[in-house]
């Protein structure tokens, strides 16, 4: 069986914030439940190592983060999370023993004019980050979108002097980021397009899906990767089949043998701009 990088478990698609640069769900917000998580994480130790707790929504949301993040470490599993970071001063306490390897805090949705929020609320979210971290003992990294936005250049200029370092602009959109301190890591990511199939495409290309990674919609639904957001996909539901059954399925097997030949065969992986990054 294929191991996986990491493994997306979308355990809710509510959000606190309205950012411009995320899709916006008009399906029913379900909640994953904890008993469904929990038969999830059973069968992932000999899929991956990693989980991460979104595709869409703000895991901290979910009421029951707490308990399967205490699960998934009970199984062996490293715990990595994508937060806003709005609600972080409530785990102060709490997460000192979750095997959390990795910490991502999204400082862009500071800066999105949905949400009417500023620099301020920003700087707020990093000092919770440095206190959490001290109890948590794992890497932080903090994400910006495109570095030549004037309002991520004034927060770049401010992170600089709180960690008292210079910043690499060479190094920031390096898959480690540059390194601020000790824990802490500055990440940019380059905006892109979420796949829909209204946008023009082209079928050559190549796509870590069902390669290094695949998902899981909190709805029960298992999609190659973490762009499919609404499940147009479907490659199974893990309340009808296993994972393993579900990852070779001749579906899934299409797909992944198709992108060896760097080709798309999805209509709408043919319309996926991100694939072009694989070039």
């Amino acid at each position: 069986m294929r191991k996986y990088k990491r493994v997306y478990v979308e355990i809710t698609k509510r959000c606190n914030l309205n950012c411009s640069f995320c899709v916006k769900e008009n399906s029913e917000q379900k909640d994953l439940s904890l008993s469904d998580f929990k038969m999830i994480a059973d069968q992932l130790p000999e899929l991956t190592s990693t989980v991460y707790y979104h595709i869409l929504g703000e895991p901290l949301l979910h009421p029951e983060l707490d308990e399967m993040l205490k699960y998934a470490k009970d199984l062996g599993l490293k715990n990595s999370l994508t937060t806003n970071g709005l609600l972080l001063k409530d785990k102060l306490g709490k997460w000192s023993d979750l095997n959390i390897n990795r910490l991502n805090i999204s400082l862009q949705a500071y800066f999105d004019k949905n949400n009417q929020l500023n620099s301020d609320k920003a700087k707020e979210i990093v000092e919770v980050a440095r206190e959490l971290q001290k109890e948590i003992q794992t890497v932080v990294f903090f994400r910006l979108w495109d570095m030549d936005n004037p309002d991520n250049q004034q927060m770049a200029l401010w992170l600089e002097e709180t960690f008292k370092t210079k910043i690499d602009y060479t190094q920031v959109n390096k898959p480690n980021g540059f390194q601020l301190g000790d824990w802490f890591r500055l990440h940019e990511g380059k905006r892109f397009v979420w796949p829909t199939n209204a946008l023009k495409g082209t079928s050559s290309g190549f796509c870590e899906g069902l390669r290094t990674h695949f998902g899981i919609l909190s709805e029960g639904t298992v999609v190659p990767c973490c762009l499919d957001a609404y499940g147009q996909i479907p490659l199974g539901n893990i309340h009808q089949q296993t994972l393993k059954e579900i990852l070779e399925s001749p579906k899934a097997l299409e797909i992944y043998n198709s992108f060896s030949k760097r080709q798309a065969l999805d209509p709408l992986c043919i319309k996926c701009e991100y694939k072009s990054r694989f070039d």
